[in-house]
């Protein structure tokens, strides 16, 4: 194996043509770890020096994408993964699922000879249960003489979307949510008034849609309001929405009342999963009849409808992410460093 390690931003482009193909042959393959999140994310942020490294084969194969940066913190040089942490839901190493032994054998013995000289905690964050890093990468650390400890990160609640609407509510909401889901649904389809949905299309003007969208989430919160203020969380999302609408993923949803836009959604259509990323809401219009529920709803059935098989509400115990259905998933947080004491086979045979 040869591992090529970048520590410019031309990596980007360096690695574009291969990148999403080598996602796709992984065990990763979220949105989040798509090039067009990665670049976006670290031309917005750039909260260290990058420390990608790419492993090929002797033929010259992509096999891995390990994209790192080091982050300061305090007195510590920081190891992380791209994304970690604020915005970004899920995070890993980009492996071929065909390679991932000799890829973990080869990044762990990198990292046993560059810390102290680069890093000095490796920290990887949003990592999902299922991911073979999560399951499998520990021990070669350990053989390294790393001491490392998983912890929990967070929940990211899903629905799996294995039945028709009917079936969705009859197995994954309980009875009181469910009753109550059904009253809202019957009571805005009443007649009373205009509601509609619709998902931002080429029919629309993204860059206006974009700001009804900005508009009501800082209605939604006054933690969003204060997130927004961030001109760096702002310039990330302005710079993401188009990206993702031109490669076919975004999908911005609004539900209005009486031609007033009340509720969106800021979600992804990637991989047949839609990924629930953001929400805006403005309470002051038409509570009384819960457009957040609706809009949700709406989505939902047509999830459903075009078949696909998973609803994420991403990061976060929201209350009503469990009223709609949510199971929580796990995803978690390794901390490892180097135990100064730990022989390893190399120092042994010396």
């Amino acid at each position: 194996m040869h591992i090529s390690t970048y520590t410019q931003f031309s990596l980007f482009e360096d690695l574009k043509t291969e990148w999403n193909p080598l996602l796709r042959r992984s065990y990763a393959d979220s949105i989040f770890m798509t090039w067009e999140w990665c670049s976006t994310w670290w031309k917005a942020y750039q909260p260290g020096g990058l420390w990608v490294h790419a492993v090929q084969s002797e033929r010259g194969e992509l096999l891995a994408i390990i994209p790192l940066f080091i982050e300061q913190q305090r007195q510590e040089r920081v190891a992380r993964l791209i994304g970690c942490e604020d915005v970004t839901d899920y995070t890993d190493f980009i492996i071929d699922q065909d390679h991932v032994t000799p890829v973990f054998e080869a990044l762990s013995d990198l990292l046993w000879k560059n810390q102290s000289l680069t890093f000095d905690r490796l920290e990887l964050c949003n990592v999902p249960a299922h991911s073979l890093t999560y399951t499998h990468f520990a021990p070669f650390l350990k053989s390294k003489g790393f001491e490392s400890a998983w912890v929990q990160n967070e929940v990211t609640p899903q629905i799996e979307l294995n039945h028709d609407y009917e079936g969705y509510l009859e197995h994954n909401v309980d009875s009181k949510n469910r009753k109550e889901i059904k009253r809202k649904l019957r009571h805005a389809e009443g007649g009373e008034y205009d509601i509609r949905w619709y998902i931002v299309g080429a029919e629309h003007d993204l860059a206006q849609e974009s700001l009804t969208f900005f508009d009501l989430m800082a209605k939604s919160n006054p933690s969003k309001a204060i997130f927004l203020s961030n001109p760096s969380h702002r310039q990330f999302f302005e710079k993401l929405i188009p990206i993702m609408s031109e490669v076919g993923w975004l999908q911005l949803t609004f539900l209005q009342v009486d031609g007033v836009s009340c509720a969106t959604y800021f979600s992804f259509d990637y991989n047949r999963r839609i990924w629930i990323y953001n929400s805006g809401l403005d309470p002051t219009k038409y509570s009384a009849l819960s457009p957040g529920i609706l809009l949700t709803q709406y989505l939902i059935q047509w999830a459903i409808e075009h078949h696909y098989t998973v609803f994420d509400f991403l990061r976060g115990n929201e209350e009503y992410k469990y009223r709609m259905g949510g199971k929580d998933k796990i995803i978690y947080k390794l901390r490892a460093h180097l135990n100064p004491t730990h022989e390893t086979l190399e120092d042994v045979k010396l």
